[in-house]
């Protein structure tokens, strides 16, 4: 039971961390495009 429980939240923990890096990615890219088309 506490393995099982370990991976769950292991596997929410890494899913969580996953998913904020694919929105600072996004971010980044829409950060970057409103920089450009004010520098431009």
């Amino acid at each position: 039971m506490l393995y099982n429980q370990d991976t769950v939240e292991y596997d929410v923990v890494s899913k969580f961390i996953l998913g904020q890096l694919f929105y600072l990615k996004i971010y980044e890219k829409v950060y970057f495009k409103l920089c450009n088309k004010k520098y431009k």
